[in-house]
């Protein structure tokens, strides 16, 4: 695969970044493989992140229109776990996996086609895995995002090995969180953005829309850029740049889920614009807890508390406030 330096001709050997973790990567790789001079690559680039940045636009301009916008579901979140290992580690044993049809997983078997059921089914064997392993009765169970729909289920469906839940960005139901994300994004946009962007709205229409296609994926892609520009959501491109450079595991072939991954996630992510935690119940025999974000306008914190004081479970405490 050859990439070129921005607005130039000069190719980017990636066989340097293919063979090395990217956190090990340094400029001087990228300098002795392209044959440019020290100040000739300060030309085009400010930073090795500046280039990692540019090699994602190539390789998104090489797939199809279906796999240009940001990845929604079918990425990992491997890439960021050293983050949590350097204050939690010490006092646990952290286990993370990428699902099928993400991360690593997705790199070994790209012609999975999970649905929810298969997911939940892979999560009970890796706990019971853990459960042998470390011979532990229960297992600590904490769900982000995604995961937390997966980690709340799972919390309910089997007490007998959950010791207790942890909700990160808790999802109660995915259409309310994305209206009123969008509801927020339109006044900030109304009252202080760009006429460009106020275009951009005007482009988006209506969202979300219940029946979920690639249509409606583009859509949440330009709302989730929108969000990010606004400082309503992540600049999902600068995070996952910034905490992928500096992860100890990840290469350059890692970046290829975010990219393609949504191809084989599509069914999964038609179930999660149906799914609604309050259908679910909201009795636990485990203790819960949710960790929210008081600005976050992807997992509203008001949805998430509205339904944590109906949880019936045998200790609970919410962390809001978290920024």
């Amino acid at each position: 695969m050859c990439y070129r330096v921005r607005n130039s001709a000069f190719p980017i050997d990636i066989q340097t970044c293919l063979q090395k973790t990217v956190s090990t990567v340094t400029m001087q790789d990228i300098i002795d493989r392209t044959g440019l001079s020290q100040g000739g690559i300060y030309r085009f680039y400010k930073d090795i992140d500046d280039i990692f940045a540019d090699m994602i636009r190539q390789l998104r301009e090489r797939t199809s229109i279906r796999e240009k916008v940001d990845e929604i579901l079918g990425q990992t979140e491997s890439f960021f776990a050293y983050v949590v290992e350097e204050y939690a580690a010490r006092d646990y044993n952290i286990v993370y996996y990428d699902q099928r049809g993400a991360g690593k997983t997705w790199l070994k078997n790209r012609r999975s086609r999970p649905d929810t059921e298969t997911l939940k089914n892979d999560l009970l064997e890796i706990v019971l895995y853990l459960k042998r392993t470390y011979g532990k009765e229960k297992i600590g169970i904490l769900g982000h995002s995604w995961g937390s729909v997966l980690g709340s289920m799972f919390a309910m469906e089997h007490p007998e090995h959950t010791l207790c839940y942890i909700g990160c960005g808790q999802v109660i139901n995915i259409l309310e969180n994305e209206r009123t994300g969008y509801a927020i994004l339109k006044s900030v946009i109304e009252k202080g953005g760009s006429g460009k962007d106020r275009k951009k709205l005007q482009k988006i229409g209506e969202y979300p829309t219940p029946d979920f296609d690639w249509k409606a994926y583009r859509k949440m892609g330009q709302v989730r850029s929108l969000q990010g520009k606004y400082g309503l959501a992540q600049d999902f491109s600068r995070t996952v740049i910034r905490l992928w450079r500096h992860s100890p595991i990840m290469g350059v072939r890692d970046l290829l889920p975010f990219v393609t991954g949504m191809t084989v996630n599509m069914r999964l992510m038609k179930e999660l614009m149906s799914f609604d935690l309050r259908e679910r119940g909201n009795r636990y025999q485990s203790p819960v807890y949710y960790v929210l974000g008081e600005k976050d306008s992807q997992t509203p914190i008001e949805i998430s508390m509205k339904y944590f004081e109906q949880v019936q479970a045998p200790d609970k405490k919410p962390h809001p406030g978290v920024q």
